[in-house]
């Protein structure tokens, strides 16, 4: 039996979707990608604000990309989730996810009745109560899936499973052949930062980093006096571990302007070092991806930063590419989040 789904990642400045095809006994096949331009105005940092424009833009993508199916797996993801490690006591999943409004009550910055909410076990433990699980209980701000979810069925699609980002790109990008290890993914979007540690495909630890590629580009233009447009333009044509002359001053504007985002990924390694009492650094590889992850020199720039080996994600795995589908390979990246959500269906297919 053939199954086809198209994961739909609506980001900051595109709607990219990517269509594979599950067949039993065989690989997953990635069939089509396909982006299209989100024009100012329509969404925001993964709010849609023109709900009418969003469910047109959805039908025009559809129309142009030739998708075979209206399937469609959809991301929770920017500042609109939250992951918390929690125990919980034994029992069945679905008593557990019933007990996440009481277990996490005054631990997320919202009200429960304003989240979806769900659980992601990780490994037994035994407590002096008891047995245990140790997982992550994921939220999603009901309103921002709500909305989005509305916009794809008015545009005649069919929402099949709402995904969380983080666990998306984990599955587009873990390597099998490293599955023992464990592995820091950080993938840097426009309005966010997904930090997740991962032992193969297994996530053990995820962080929401309200730091992204916009306020890059927002300290660069405050600093160089230009347009934020222009500060994007100009950070993906420098080098920043060239020692020229030429083009100094843009140079240093972009690594002043990410500090803030390397202060908060090396933050956030310590905290988990001090608080599971791990050596990451000494233990782990990073694979960076995400926009930022194009800036030449990046790797090196966030290697000194954090003190850990940093390899750049430029393609996705776990899913091969079907026979006739053209992608430049400077671009896989840009699909990982939609390869990922798709794959969500592979124990389904």
């Amino acid at each position: 039996m053939t199954k086809r789904v198209v994961g739909l990642d609506v980001g900051r400045k595109s709607i990219r979707a990517a269509q594979l095809r599950f067949s039993a006994g065989k690989s997953p096949c990635i069939e089509k990608l396909y982006e299209i331009d989100l024009p100012e105005g329509v969404s925001e940092y993964g709010e849609i604000l023109d709900r009418t424009a969003m469910t047109a833009l959805l039908g025009k993508l559809w129309q142009k990309a030739g998708f075979d199916t209206r399937h469609v797996v959809i991301a929770a993801g920017s500042l609109h989730v939250f992951a918390r490690e929690i125990d919980v006591p034994q029992m069945s999943l679905k008593r557990i996810r019933e007990s996440l409004p009481f277990v996490l009550d005054g631990v997320l910055p919202l009200p429960a009745d304003q989240l979806f909410l769900d659980f992601y076990p990780i490994e037994e433990g035994v407590e002096e109560t008891g047995l245990t699980f140790h997982g992550l209980a994921v939220a999603a701000e009901k309103n921002h899936v709500e909305t989005l979810v509305n916009c794809i069925t008015a545009a005649k699609l069919r929402p099949i499973a709402v995904d969380f980002a983080p666990f998306a790109l984990l599955r587009s990008s873990f390597d099998n052949s490293k599955s023992e290890k464990l592995q820091i993914y950080i993938d840097v979007g426009g309005g966010a930062t997904y930090f997740l540690i991962a032992k193969g495909q297994v996530p053990l630890f995820v962080r929401i980093l309200p730091n992204g590629g916009n306020d890059i580009d927002r300290a660069m233009a405050g600093a160089l006096q230009i347009s934020e447009e222009e500060a994007e333009s100009l950070r993906r044509a420098v080098s920043l571990t060239s020692e020229a002359k030429d083009g100094a001053e843009v140079r240093n504007a972009t690594l002043a302007a990410l500090q803030e985002l390397l202060s908060s990924l090396s933050s956030t390694i310590d905290y988990y070092e001090q608080s599971h009492k791990a050596t990451l650094r000494k233990a782990c590889h990073v694979t960076l991806s995400g926009g930022v992850a194009k800036l030449s020199g990046i790797d090196k720039v966030l290697e000194a930063a954090i003190s850990m080996p940093v390899t750049i994600n430029g393609q996705f795995r776990n899913a091969e590419a079907c026979d006739g589908l053209k992608v430049k390979e400077s671009e896989e990246s840009n699909f990982l989040l939609a390869i990922g959500l798709a794959l969500a269906e592979v124990n389904n297919a």
